[in-house]
C-alpha cells in the first residue's frame, strides 16, 4: 500500500471516528435534540444508549488496523439507521438549490475527468502542466493551452460564484470562500482532479464540524476557528506528504 493511500485511509477513519464520537457525546449527555429525536421514534432511552454504546465501538474499531472492517460495518449500520429513521419517521428536508448544486457539481467533475482523459486537448493540458518544452517539442500549442485553462477556470469560478450567491447573497466578504480553494488544491494535489475532489470532501465536513461542534466541545477555540481549520489540515498533510495527498512525486538528482 503506497503512503498515499495510508495517508487517505487514516484521514478519513480519523474523521469518520470524530463524527461518531461527536454524535455519541451528544447522547450519552442527553442533548435535548438527541432526546427527542429518540423520543419520536419511541426509543428513549434505550435505543440512544444502545446506539450512542455502537458508534463507540465502531469509533474504537476504526481506529484499530485489525478491526477497520468491522468498524466500518458497525459504523455503516448506525448511518444506515439514522438515514432509515429520517427517511420513514422524521423527515428530511432538503433545499432545492442545494439538491441542483450536487447535481450540477457531479455533472462537472465528470465531464472533467472525460475531458482530461480522453480528449485530445485534455491530454495536451495535462502534457503541457507536466513539460512544457517536451509538449512545444511535440506540436501542442502551449498559448492555446493556457488560454483554455483560463476559460475553464473562469467558467467554474462563475457557476461557483452563482450558486454561492444564491444562498449568501453578494457583500464584500464573499471573497473568503476562495481562500478555501488553495488548502483543498494543495491537500489534494496540484495535478491530480481526482485529489482535489477528495481534498474538497474532507476540508468540508472537517469545517463543517468545527463550526457545528467547536463551541460546545472546545469553547476555549473561539467561534470563528473554523475558518482556519482547512489550513491546519494542510498544513498536517504537507508534513507527510509535501505534494499533497494524490500529487505527483517530484525526484530531483544532484
Amino acid at each position: 500500500m503506497s503512503t498515499a493511500v495510508k495517508v487517505v485511509s487514516w484521514i478519513l477513519r480519523i474523521t469518520a471516528a470524530i463524527i461518531l464520537l461527536q454524535t455519541l457525546y451528544f447522547k450519552f449527555t442527553a442533548a435535548p435534540e438527541s432526546v427527542y429525536i429518540f423520543t419520536k421514534v419511541h426509543a428513549e432511552p434505550w435505543g440512544r444508549l444502545g446506539s450512542g454504546v455502537m458508534e463507540l465501538v465502531a469509533s474504537i474499531l476504526l481506529l484499530t488496523p485489525r478491526y477497520t472492517w468491522l468498524g466500518s460495518l458497525l459504523a455503516a449500520a448506525a448511518t444506515a439507521g439514522a438515514i432509515l429513521s429520517h427517511l420513514t419517521l422524521l423527515g428530511i428536508e432538503v433545499q432545492q438549490r442545494h439538491l441542483i448544486m450536487f447535481l450540477t457539481t457531479m455533472v462537472l467533475v465528470a465531464i472533467l475527468f472525460a475531458f482530461f482523459r480522453y480528449s485530445r486537448m485534455g491530454l495536451a493540458m495535462r502534457a503541457v502542466a507536466f513539460d512544457q518544452e517536451v509538449a512545444l517539442a511535440q506540436g501542442v500549442s502551449v498559448g492555446l493551452v493556457f488560454m483554455l485553462s483560463w476559460a475553464i477556470a473562469g467558467a467554474l469560478a462563475t457557476i461557483a460564484g452563482v450558486f454561492v450567491s444564491t444562498g449568501a447573497g453578494v457583500d464584500q466578504q464573499l471573497w473568503i470562500i476562495a481562500l478555501k480553494a488553495l488548502p483543498v488544491i494543495i491537500l489534494g494535489g496540484l495535478d491530480s482532479l481526482g485529489g482535489a475532489v477528495i481534498a474538497g470532501l474532507v476540508i468540508g465536513v472537517v469545517e463543517s464540524l468545527v463550526a457545528t461542534y467547536g463551541a460546545d466541545i472546545a469553547p476555549w477555540l473561539g467561534g470563528e476557528f473554523a475558518l482556519v481549520t482547512p489550513y491546519l489540515v494542510m498544513m498536517a498533510v504537507l508534513l507527510v506528504r509535501p505534494y499533497g495527498l494524490f500529487g505527483t512525486r517530484e525526484v530531483i538528482r544532484i
